[in-house]
């Protein structure tokens, strides 16, 4: 009985390494793509601007702009989930906040691991709002919303699918380090070596 129980355990050894190894292996999670992450950017920013408009029927106004629709979109969904009365801007009914996006981008940084790069969704609105209930005049206030993440080093063609320009990624200018680094000094150590191991046999054969 005992060496029974020992083969069944020594039996069970390979399963559990499988196991292990095809946990490691099985595929990691989809990456969001560039767009889903400034959208992420724009709905935080319109749950802040949600939360000063207050109580009052509102209209909100974007500033023309190719990445407006993505901010548009997100105060329509703020409001609705705080409850807020949201009305269409018209002749009769002018802005009583207007929103404009002042900057957005997604940007890439090389990491130490070659496999990965490091992502920053960034977005930043400039807001000029009704003051509150009680109040005079209008107060301008400014909105900055940066994301930061790591993804997959050859996953770049795959989160830049949604056709936008603005979600296009870009890395910041070399400054020529990056290609000595890692084209031209392995080159030079390569052909050094190569020289060394000439001399050292052309040493010996004299």
């Amino acid at each position: 009985m005992k060496n029974a129980r020992s083969f069944h355990s020594s039996a069970l050894l390979p399963l559990a390494l499988l196991g292990l190894l095809l946990g490691v292996t099985r595929p990691a999670r989809a990456q969001e793509d560039n767009l889903a992450r400034l959208r992420e950017c724009a709905r935080i920013i319109a749950d802040s601007v949600a939360a000063e408009l207050g109580g009052d029927t509102i209209c909100v106004a974007v500033v023309n702009h190719q990445a407006g629709w993505l901010l548009d979109q997100s105060i329509v969904l703020a409001t609705e989930e705080r409850k807020l009365p949201l009305r269409l801007c018209d002749s009769a009914h002018p802005a009583g906040a207007t929103l404009a996006i002042t900057s957005l981008g997604v940007f890439y940084q090389e990491l130490d691991d070659d496999d990965a790069i490091e992502r920053l969704a960034q977005f930043e609105v400039s807001a000029t709002l009704p003051r509150r209930a009680g109040g005079t005049g209008r107060t301008v206030r400014t909105y900055s919303v940066g994301l930061r993440d790591t993804v997959a080093a050859d996953a770049t063609s795959l989160i830049e699918r949604s056709g936008y320009e603005f979600a296009r990624g870009s890395f910041p200018p070399s400054n020529g380090g990056g290609f000595w680094k890692k084209l031209v000094e392995p080159a030079v150590v390569l052909g050094a070596t190569v020289i060394m191991v000439v001399l050292l046999f052309t040493v010996r054969s004299r």
